[in-house]
């Protein structure tokens, strides 16, 4: 049976820096402008809202894009927003969203600003610690992105884990952008020669640990390199220090395109966060076939389901043993590129968009 009904995206990531939530809400929102022409939703109307002067480069064929009402952040998402929606049912799908608008389904990512408060800004924290459990009361349904981000929105936010629905993200958006491997020229790194780090600025990526590992690695393996991609965001992240050792490129900001080259040239990805509600940069890298090494941190191991290698957050020696067998081992490589792989085709955006539209369609009125 068809579903029918008006269906609003609160379209306030797109005026926000490009990080792991906002690209989760980019590719869900590809993902459901190219199944909507499938004939069960051929039904569903959806419209983008977005505040005034929003630079929407996405090409969207399906999604109609309004902009509308005043302000540009928490004003026009609390304010203006719920007028711009109200006679939709409202997805929004970055944690916050207007609580003036009941009729609507809301994405918390993770409970990051409760559970790491170090790592975040003062006003960042409150704002969450605020918004969030007032966010959910007022939603219909709540989902999010692990069975472990789960778990810690209940504990941290007190909201009711029953009232929650696990909807993974995907990896295979990393297959829109064409390889350019020049940016290997570029940071005088060889194929095969190095290994790569998402995220210099981020606490909780554990960037010490992987600098501690890779130098005393570097030592007996001169010719080998690590790249650290990312910058510092200073509105919500503080100061992380680390000794910069030889052998370390720090390569800054880095394109989609470079990025890919990036994953499919390294020896592999090492992401040994100390904490993650889910992880997209793995699960990137094993899309292309790229060994990753994570952290034993319980949202990783959910999405790898031992398809990659993996470290106590703060065991630098097994980290390092990992970088070595990585290094000497091409049957260990092959195998952890198959496993990767194949456990990627399982985890794609349009899955997620159907899981999310089929949510909704649940509690929508018609």
């Amino acid at each position: 049976m068809q579903t029918s009904y008006r269906l609003a995206i609160n379209g306030r990531f797109l005026t926000q820096r490009l990080t792991g939530v906002q690209r989760y809400a980019q590719e869900v929102l590809r993902a459901l402008d190219s199944i909507l022409n499938e004939s069960a939703w051929k039904g569903v109307s959806v419209t983008l809202f977005v505040p005034p002067k929003t630079d929407v480069s996405l090409q969207l064929s399906h999604i109609r894009i309004v902009e509308g009402g005043i302000g540009r952040g928490y004003f026009w998402e609390q304010v203006s927003l719920p007028l711009l929606a109200r006679k939709c049912f409202l997805l929004n799908l970055c944690n916050l969203g207007p609580l003036l608008h009941t009729n609507k389904a809301t994405i918390i990512h993770d409970a990051a600003p409760a559970a790491i408060p170090e790592a975040f800004s003062l006003s960042f924290r409150l704002a969450y610690r605020v918004l969030v459990p007032l966010v959910a009361a007022t939603s219909r349904s709540i989902m999010t992105v692990s069975e472990f981000s789960r778990q810690e929105i209940a504990n941290f936010y007190g909201i009711n884990s029953e009232k929650i629905i696990v909807v993974y993200a995907g990896g295979d958006h990393i297959l829109r952008s064409k390889a350019d491997v020049g940016i290997l020229s570029r940071l005088g790194v060889a194929k095969g020669q190095f290994f790569l780090a998402i995220g210099v600025g981020a606490k909780n990526k554990n960037l010490p640990l992987s600098l501690s590992a890779f130098s005393n690695f570097h030592t007996n393996n001169p010719n080998v390199l690590f790249v650290v991609t990312g910058n510092r965001d200073k509105n919500i992240f503080k100061e992380v220090h680390f000794t910069k050792t030889n052998g370390i490129i720090l390569a800054g900001y880095v394109s989609e395109e470079e990025l890919r080259a990036l994953y499919e040239h390294c020896t592999a990805l090492i992401f040994p966060s100390t904490y993650e509600g889910f992880g997209i940069p793995p699960l990137e890298a094993m899309t292309l076939g790229t060994p990753v090494i994570i952290s034993t941190q319980p949202a990783l191991q959910e999405i790898s389901l031992n398809s990659a290698l993996s470290v106590n957050p703060t065991d630098s020696p097994t980290l390092e043993n990992h970088m070595q067998r990585l290094s000497h081992e091409p049957a260990l490589r092959k195998e952890l590129q198959r496993l990767g792989f194949k456990r990627s085709q399982e985890l794609t955006w349009k899955r997620t968009a159907k899981q999310i539209l089929s949510t909704i369609s649940q509690i929508a009125p018609n």
